[in-house]
């Protein structure tokens, strides 16, 4: 697995860096997995992660002593009770990483992927070359907490470089750690599908997506996982739990691809 220097504790909302003695082992699911596209370049694999894998991630991630409020836009610049979006916990986890890789084995995202001026993603960032294959999980893991009236505006995810530039992450993951009835990550058109992809607006929306807007929407079950190009839109839709304490959780991490041609 390739790994990168730990990030600055100051710069993540609420880092811990996990003890290897806490990561837990990772078992699939009894039914096979099964993968679909959803939208183009977003892939929902389902029965990825046992229910009591799920739990002992949320344990663990309970456990940690720097869980902090974010607001809709993932950010730390919170005002009030009424800014907050999520709850996050930053972990680095090359333990937690590996597992995940494991049971990553068995969906069908992209292994190799060809980059073109439309491709959703970071691709033309310090390099010239369009064609990557699948390294790893990145071990640079979010673990996020939707409590009553938490949300995710629409937003784009973006790339990490290595300091070798042929290696960097292209898509993003999102993990399901509980079954919930709302808080659906959203897949989002934003009318800029014809531009080359540096051409585009990547900042944070400051407004609710129309319905129109919305191509598809993956509702959090428990052992789900959601794989995405990093600038393909998305939301998380306000979460309103149905009994009193429940939670939505997931983790989002990113996928590392290393340059096959220059």
């Amino acid at each position: 697995m390739l790994t990168h220097t730990s990030p600055n504790p100051d710069k993540v909302p609420g880092f811990w860096k996990v003890p290897y003695e806490l990561s837990p082992i990772l078992l699939g699911c009894k039914a096979a997995p099964k993968t679909k596209e959803i939208a183009k370049g977003v892939w929902l694999a389902e029965n990825v992660i046992s229910d009591e894998s799920c739990d002992a991630i949320n344990r663990l991630h309970d456990f940690s002593p720097n869980y902090q409020a974010v607001s809709v836009q993932g950010m730390k610049d919170i005002r009030g009770p009424e800014d907050i979006g999520s709850y996050r916990t930053t972990t680095w986890n090359p333990y937690l990483a590996q597992e995940f890789e494991r049971l990553f084995y068995w969906t069908d995202f992209p292994d190799i992927v060809n980059c073109e001026d439309t491709t959703s993603t970071d691709f033309w960032q310090n390099t010239k070359c369009r064609k990557y294959v699948y390294e790893g999980v990145s071990p640079l893991l979010r673990a996020m907490t939707y409590k009553e009236g938490n949300k995710h505006a629409c937003h784009y995810d973006a790339a990490y470089l290595y300091p070798d530039s042929n290696y960097r992450t292209l898509l993003s993951f999102v993990a399901y750690f509980s079954t919930n009835k709302t808080g659906a990550t959203r897949i989002i058109r934003d009318g800029q599908e014809t531009l080359p992809v540096w051409e585009r607006n990547h900042s944070d929306w400051d407004r609710e997506e129309r319905p129109e807007e919305i191509i598809a929407e993956s509702l959090p079950v428990k052992g789900n996982v959601l794989f995405f190009f990093h600038r393909i839109p998305h939301s998380v839709s306000k979460f309103i739990p149905e009994i009193e304490g429940e939670e939505r959780r997931i983790i989002r991490g990113d996928l590392v691809y290393h340059a096959l041609e220059n």
